[in-house]
């Protein structure tokens, strides 16, 4: 081995693929050491499969391995033993609208089928939290934990582990992600977390939330209290239930978030008697927050323009303030495609508003008309720092393109689908059409570094070849598709 200062292998190290990296382990100490760090940065104990979460635990034992790991992820199963019906659960499948919920039945056998006894668990599952819950105060340099409890029965008492998670690392986690149900978050908060530097919390609710009366009430009064704890010092927060839980009484009494800067919520509005206490938490941040990410939708199967009249009032609530979404740095928004007249007018005046620091705009579940596509991108043409752009059109035309190189000629990475047939038969005359108006464009001084172009007719696909040639040829500045990189511009032409 050539004899050259560790510090040079370093630097070697940090210029090679962490998978040729992974390859190389044994060439050196060093490559030994970089690709260690590389393989149990992020470690996940699935412990469904009880052999092979015995195997990792056992490997994690060593302080070696165990003190690499940075985000640590415990995804737990019952033994099937455990599995047994949830009563509250079948008794919402049941009664809900008079209907029993099929999607949710065919899930819980499903998860019967996964688990069942002809498939045993070895080693026994309590032994295993029994493993991990005694070596967790090796994992001595994690600052991300995730827990996810969705397949086990509500009534399964987690206290033992959170507990020794919160005594193991609590003090040093920085992200934090739960995905589970509302009995498991109230015993999480009962164990008395101490989460004195976290900055970013993920919170899911899953089907098992679907309970009503005293226990969902105080479940999300402890849930409720355990977000005033971290309100402090919260910099990311992520809501996501598609279900029955009323969200929007979850939010309401929370305080000012003064550090918050990211904020997504994933929501449905089926669930919310009220939405008021939603919207005025989001309104509420909206003054100082600088990536948003909403999808609020009326409902979770069929979309209703009526349900989603009070979050189109809301939105204009918005607008009527001048420093309402004023900083936002990205806009990651799911728009409806039913919802009715003006909405696109309330998002062009959102991006105008923030027009001097927004950075990446995200429109979707939305195909734009041309009206409509090219009224958002006239929005765009005072942002001087918008550096990326996600959306669905129609239809896309040679005017459309014309309008974007115009409009954003600092733009670098643009997503775009294609709602209407564009390259294959049907569209044949039409996108042959497109392809020689591109031919007689050039855009020189358009900074566009990757472009994604998805023909979204039947199922969302990446165009041919041809067509993304045929773009980077009035497209100097191209240098990637669809995010892979380099360019060959010398390949021969021919579908992807």
């Amino acid at each position: 081995m050539v004899d050259i200062p560790l510090e040079i292998w370093f630097n070697i190290a940090h210029f090679i693929p962490a998978q040729d990296l992974l390859r190389l382990m044994s060439l050196n100490r060093v490559f030994f050491y970089v690709a260690m760090d590389i393989r149990y940065k992020g470690v996940t104990i699935p412990t469904k499969t009880g052999t092979e979460s015995k195997q990792l635990l056992t490997r994690l034992s060593d302080p070696f391995v165990s003190s690499r790991v940075r985000h640590l992820s415990l995804v737990l199963y019952a033994k099937p033993q455990s599995m047994v019906p949830n009563p509250g659960r079948f008794m919402y499948l049941r009664t809900t609208h008079g209907q029993q919920s099929i999607t949710d039945t065919v899930m819980f056998f499903r998860l019967g089928q996964q688990i069942s006894p002809t498939h045993p668990q070895s080693p026994d599952f309590e032994d295993l939290l029994g493993e991990f819950i005694a070596g967790s105060s090796d994992f001595s340099n994690i600052n991300g934990f995730t827990i996810k409890t969705w397949y086990m029965p509500s009534a399964y008492n987690l206290s033992a582990i959170y507990s020794s998670i919160w005594s193991a690392f609590g003090s040093k986690l920085q992200k934090l992600c739960l995905e589970g149900n509302l009995e498991h978050y109230r015993l999480l908060v009962d164990s008395r977390p101490s989460l004195p530097v976290l900055k970013e919390l993920n919170i899911d609710f899953d089907r098992n939330s679907f309970h009503h009366g005293r226990i969902a009430n105080n479940a999300l009064s402890d849930i409720i209290t355990f977000l005033n704890g971290l309100s402090s010092h919260l910099e990311v927060l992520r809501i996501r239930s598609w279900f029955a839980l009323d969200i929007s009484d979850l939010l309401a009494p929370l305080p000012i978030f003064p550090k918050l800067v990211h904020l997504e919520v994933n929501v449905t509005f089926m669930s919310c008697r009220d939405p008021a206490g939603l919207q005025n938490f989001i309104y509420h941040l909206s003054h100082t927050v600088r990536k948003i990410n909403l999808r609020i939708n009326p409902s979770q199967s069929f979309v209703n323009s009526l349900a989603f009249q009070p979050s189109t009032r809301w939105f204009l609530t918005c607008v009527e303030d001048d420093e309402c979404f004023s900083q936002l740095r990205t806009i990651d928004i799911y728009l409806i495609p039913t919802i009715g007249n003006g909405l696109m007018d309330i998002a062009a005046a959102f991006i105008r508003r923030a027009s001097s620091s927004l950075g990446e705009l995200g429109i979707h579940e939305r195909n734009l008309s041309e009206d409509d596509a090219m009224l958002l991108i006239d929005a765009l043409s005072g942002c001087t720092t918008i550096r990326s752009l996600h959306l669905s059109v129609l239809n896309i035309t040679i005017e459309l393109i014309d309008k974007l190189a115009s409009s954003t000629p600092g733009l670098q990475r643009l997503w775009i689908s294609v709602e209407g047939a564009f390259d294959n038969a049907e569209a044949e005359g039409g996108h042959a059409t497109f392809l020689r108006e591109l031919q007689t464009r050039s855009y020189p001084d358009w900074k566009l570094e990757d472009l994604s172009v998805m023909q979204n007719k039947f199922r969302l696909r990446e165009v041919n070849h041809d067509t993304m040639m045929a773009f980077s040829r009035s497209i100097p500045s191209l240098f990637s598709f669809f995010g892979n990189g380099h360019i060959d511009r010398t390949a021969t032409s021919g579908d992807i």
